[in-house]
């Protein structure tokens, strides 16, 4: 049985696989195009020496983020669901970076860059298995982001105004969260398919 975490959000696309074992394998990659995520994803697989029939549970980033590549990596693994019995878990990019630091003491700014200087922002711990959060996730401006990274105690983490983007690398995260626990209201159906409608 394997877990397979996908973040497509960012500006490189990461990838975990947790297999029973128990050892993490991790893979980042600016992808050309995101028509390559397949092909990452097979290519992750047979570095690992696991073909996609070994898959029970893939984690993937909902949002927010880059659109294209929230899109593309949702609709791969819905079509693998779609054939295989494959378990899938969609997490907020936020939860996931603040579940990610869930050893730190100070509680955790988990910040992404949208477009024209604004931000989604979100101060929060993981306690009792959940994020609980002191500033609920929102959309900021660049002004206010600087407001709340002075006036709290908290470690920043994500994007920050004037500074390169981090490589997060939230794939294994997810892999490891969604290994770990899933709820009701994280799991993803495969598609819809209506049925036809005669006119």
């Amino acid at each position: 049985m394997i877990t397979l975490g996908i973040d497509a959000s960012a500006l490189k696309t990461s990838l975990g696989l947790l297999p029973h074992t128990g050892e993490m394998l991790s893979f980042s990659e600016t992808l050309d195009s995101f028509e390559h995520l397949p092909l990452f994803v097979y290519q992750a697989l047979e570095k690992a020496g696991c073909k996609i029939v070994d898959i029970k549970k893939i984690g993937l980033i909902l949002g927010p983020g880059n659109y294209t590549g929230l899109r593309c990596s949702l609709l791969m693994a819905k079509s693998f669901a779609s054939i295989y019995p494959i378990q899938l878990a969609g997490r907020n990019r936020l939860d996931t970076i603040i579940y990610a630091n869930r050893d730190k003491k100070l509680p955790v700014m988990a910040s992404q860059y949208v477009r024209m200087n604004q931000y989604y922002v979100a101060i929060g711990r993981y306690i009792n298995d959940k994020v609980e959060y002191t500033l609920a996730p929102q959309l900021i401006s660049e002004a206010e982001w600087q407001t709340h990274s002075q006036g709290s105690e908290s470690l920043i983490i994500g994007d920050q105004p004037q500074k390169p983007t981090p490589d997060l690398k939230l794939g294994p995260v997810l892999a490891q969260w969604v290994s770990n626990s899933v709820d009701k209201e994280d799991l993803l159906e495969p598609f819809y398919i209506r049925p036809a409608v005669s006119t």
